[in-house]
């Protein structure tokens, strides 16, 4: 860890390669916070201190024309430093007090950020643990500290990230505010378009669960809360009434019409812990790996259907995108690390991917993922390969789509599902998939049944190049993608037709 301390402006932690040169900005009175920023009727209240959190980057979903993207810096506080030692606090970052380029360096979700003067704006006076804002102080030392082994919760946490492989234990917090209510679905069906866990009713065919259970082949698998080993719920005769098939119902004391989502995000979170505390003081709200919480439409979403920490383990919904499989898997996504992706200019339009803009049904359509995310995930690895273009030999792959790998119709060792071409000079590369429309990928209009080309890189927006396809033997016209001067020259990616999908690669001089 590095420390540069300058009078009077900062002391802040950075990589030997950086040099941070700046000046404080003071706190704006017409700063306004879209999800932080308390609300309807809701002031601000001002401390000062020392604060420790951890650093975590939100990234929402939008779905109304108007609305503006805006990722949001923001950090949890250690609970140390939240009244009642409630954990998981989330506060906004007022990212003009810092320097410039602060965080171009932080590993989200495992920074831990200790600032030695802050002022605190809570949001909602006399509304306990609504967050708001965290200004860093003129001559306040803020330092910069990867920390992998948790944030120290109550009830003991080494992790703050979700999963890609094994068993991800999910609980959904299902908000019951004064003033409005979830009305699209109850604690019970959206059980069932999570998890396909039916009661009384008929099981969700497509839910979160299975549709991330198909395309990963059953390599990542969302489990309700208290339904993996070694975590049980309580005995408590009550049960049935607060916490059933993942779902736990979480009273909350607050209006929330107008107020903030990540305001009530922390109010519900709180009030979960204070619930768990009292019927299960033996499980612990982040133990779980990730935390799905479901608002009311009547908060202020920004514009937003839905956000999730990128990545992290929570995530939130409006109550009336909370049951669409597409937008459950594109926030669970962001959790297990996933950036959006993208075609021309537009972030959210690779619509052959649900990182791309999502369906929006509830069981559909049935789309999985990009090359460039598909190999972000690990879980076609052993199928997938790095390749280096030749001059002088093609290189010659069988693709098989998502479906075909993930039920075992495919040879092992002859056929592929992801194609990386290595270059050493650029950042990203270059994903070669066949986007078949079959199984979980069924749904899939974007690209159909064509070999897809994907530029990409773990950790960033990923971006659609080309689709390729259909072939005309008969006239031995075969669609090509050509990119100069790429690792000293031409790369030529030629698809040809067959029961998979046949690609030549090749470098020319």
């Amino acid at each position: 860890m590095h420390v540069l301390t300058k009078p009077s402006l900062f002391a802040l932690a950075f990589a030997p390669s950086c040099n941070f040169v700046a000046s404080a900005q003071p706190f704006s009175s017409s700063f306004s916070s879209s999800m932080f920023g308390g609300g309807n009727g809701v002031n601000f209240a001002e401390r000062e201190g020392r604060v420790k959190c951890r650093v975590i980057l939100i990234e929402p979903l939008m779905v109304e024309p108007d609305a503006k993207e805006r990722s949001t810096v923001a950090c949890m506080l250690y609970p140390e430093y939240e009244g009642d030692s409630i954990s998981g606090i989330t506060y906004e970052l007022y990212t003009p007090s810092f320097p410039h380029g602060f965080f171009e360096d932080v590993d989200y979700s495992t920074t831990d950020l200790t600032i030695s003067a802050a002022l605190v704006k809570t949001a909602g006076a006399g509304r306990e643990h609504g967050g708001g804002v965290i200004v860093l102080k003129n001559g306040a030392t803020a330092t910069k500290e990867l920390h992998g082994k948790g944030m120290g919760l109550r009830g003991g946490s080494s992790r703050r990230l979700a999963p890609t492989v094994g068993n991800s234990s999910l609980i959904v917090l299902y908000a019951v505010p004064l003033d409005a209510s979830n009305s699209d679905r109850t604690p019970t069906q959206l059980a069932n378009d999570v998890f396909g866990m039916a009661v009384n009713e008929t099981q969700d065919p497509v839910n979160a669960r299975s549709q991330v259970l198909s395309c990963s082949g059953g390599k990542l698998s969302y489990i309700p809360a208290c339904g993996t080993s070694g975590q049980s719920c309580s005995s408590n005769v009550n049960q049935s009434i607060w916490f059933k098939n993942g779902v736990l119902r979480v009273p909350i004391p607050y209006n929330v019409t107008g107020i903030a989502s990540g305001t009530v995000k922390n109010w519900v979170e709180a009030e979960a812990q204070k619930i768990l505390q009292a019927q299960t003081p033996q499980i612990n709200l982040y133990s779980f790996t990730q935390i799905m919480n479901v608002i009311p439409d009547e908060a202020d979403w920004g514009g937003a259907a839905a956000w999730a920490y990128l990545p992290g383990q929570t995530s939130a919904f409006r109550n009336s995108y909370s049951w669409r499989m597409g937008v459950q898997v594109h926030e669970f996504g962001h959790n297990i690390g996933l950036h959006h992706s993208g075609n021309g200019t537009a972030e959210y339009a690779d619509h052959s991917c649900l990182l791309g803009n999502p369906s929006y049904e509830d069981d559909g359509p049935e789309i999985c993922f990009n090359g460039a995310k598909s190999w972000e995930t690990g879980w076609y690895a052993t199928d997938s390969v790095d390749v280096v273009p030749s001059s002088t030999v093609p290189f010659t792959a069988d693709l098989i789509g998502a479906a075909d790998w993930s039920t075992g119709t495919y040879t092992p060792g002859s056929h592929r599902v992801v194609l990386r071409i290595t270059d050493s000079t650029v950042t990203q590369k270059y994903h070669i998939m066949y986007n078949r429309a079959k199984g979980p990928n069924a749904g899939v209009t974007f690209a159909k049944d064509k070999v897809t080309v994907t530029l990409g890189a773990p950790q960033q927006v990923s971006w659609h190049q080309a689709a390729l396809g259909p072939v005309n033997a008969a006239g031995n016209v075969y669609p090509v993608f050509r990119k100069e001067k790429f690792n000293g020259g031409n790369k030529v990616s030629k698809a040809c037709e067959n029961d998979s999908l046949q690609v030549f690669l090749q470098s020319l001089p």
